[in-house]
């Protein structure tokens, strides 16, 4: 028989041990790939009234700076890099490994200890005993939420992707029952916009991380009770609707949102995401005096709430205090920046983005990728797992 390029003797056994052995030494090497996804807060009234003078830019200059994540796999190693630590996994030794770059230590755990841990967790879950929700008392806002999906047919390369517009608007209105309406007042409108950029196809660095996500998760769930994770969930999902049942509106307004956001389809290599509101026509947009007294009547004052322009500050209380009647708010301010925007229409005021933050997926390789890459430095302590430290 040849054996790779070479006759030797042998049976059918020996030729099929031959195959494999010749089919391993002209195996391509595995394909190496990576990315990095970047977050900042890009916009808004309220990034420029932190960064007003030379003292508050320097100040929040680290808030407002991008987050950069690299992620990087080889064959059955993954390294997910950000400013201060970073996680290596490796799917041979089934570990993870966790490294603090600035205090300069490590600690790892197995697939294994993990799933012990999440085992642990969810039978502490089973035996805590469910405490009866606090009754809440009528609310007297009502709230409709419309979200509107809009391919806009505009393409054009992003980060060395070919990439189409898709828009994603979803208008919340809260209307107070109990007070006479007043434009840009009664109702309150709130507006989030998502301008996501979709790869048309998807980028092959990418689906060589997801398949290696796919293979972990695999390794991950291996005798983990998938039945009472599925109850787990279910007894979320109920507690869930039983806080929304109290807010008029709000139960409806999710399955919309869920409705409307399942139909995108496709990668995001960009996503602009503008949170704002209407403000009142003829005010001036910037922070009301709210942001110094807060307000604590009806225990609705929120610090997210006092933060915010005049009667948009009642969207913080509405996230924090699930549609309780909110307190009395400062005159609302209108809009001084050009993104602020564009007239609001019905609501007699004007579209005022208070925070734009910008999520983007770049730099995307196949370089071959350092074997240290996916090691821990020389000269970090090991210290001991959070996971070690649940089983004492």
């Amino acid at each position: 028989m040849n054996l790779c390029g070479k006759e030797y003797p042998g049976g059918v056994l020996m030729r099929a041990a031959v195959f494999v052995v010749c089919a391993m030494a002209v195996r391509p090497a595995l394909a190496d790939s990576s990315y990095q996804s970047s977050t900042q807060v890009t916009g808004g009234t309220l990034k420029d009234s932190m960064t007003s003078s030379p003292l508050m830019a320097r100040m929040t200059g680290k808030m407002f700076a991008a987050t950069i994540t690299t992620t990087m796999v080889h064959g059955n190693q993954k390294a997910e890099v950000r400013p201060e630590s970073m996680e290596i996994w490796d799917l041979d030794a089934q570990t993870m490994t966790h490294v603090d770059t600035v205090k300069k230590t490590y600690w790892t755990v197995t697939f294994a200890e993990m799933r012990a841990g999440m085992n642990k967790a969810m039978g502490q879950m089973n035996q805590a005993q469910p405490q009866a929700p606090a009754q809440q008392q009528p609310s007297n806002l009502k709230t409709t939420v419309q979200v509107a999906v809009n391919n806009t047919g505009v393409t054009k390369p992003v980060n060395g992707v070919d990439a189409q517009e898709q828009v994603v608007t979803m208008t919340v209105t809260v209307t107070d029952t109990s007070q006479p309406q007043s434009p840009g007042t009664n109702p309150v409108v709130y507006t989030v916009t998502n301008d996501m950029w979709v790869a048309q196809d998807e980028p092959p660095e990418l689906k060589e991380i997801r398949d290696f996500d796919v293979r972990m998760g695999k390794l991950m769930m291996q005798g983990v009770d998938v039945s009472a994770m599925m109850a787990q969930m279910r007894e979320a999902r109920a507690s869930s609707a039983q806080l929304l049942a109290n807010q008029p509106g709000m139960a409806a307004a999710m399955v919309q949102v869920g409705q409307q956001m399942a139909t995108l389809k496709g990668t995001r290599v960009m996503t602009v995401t503008s949170m704002g509101g209407i403000a009142p026509a003829g005010s001036a947009a910037q922070p009301s005096s709210a942001t110094q007294q807060p307000s604590s009547q009806n225990n609705t004052g929120s610090t997210l709430g006092s933060m915010l322009p005049g009667k948009l500050g009642s969207m913080g209380s509405m996230i924090g205090g699930f549609h309780r009647k909110p307190a009395a708010q400062q005159p609302a301010p209108a809009a001084t920046t050009p993104d602020a925007g564009s007239s609001g229409g019905s609501s007699g005021g004007t579209n005022v983005v208070l925070m734009q933050t910008t999520e983007q997926m770049l730099n995307f390789s196949r370089d071959p990728i350092p074997a240290s890459s996916f090691q821990v430095p020389g000269g970090y302590k090991r210290v001991e797992s959070p996971y070690a430290q649940m089983s004492h």
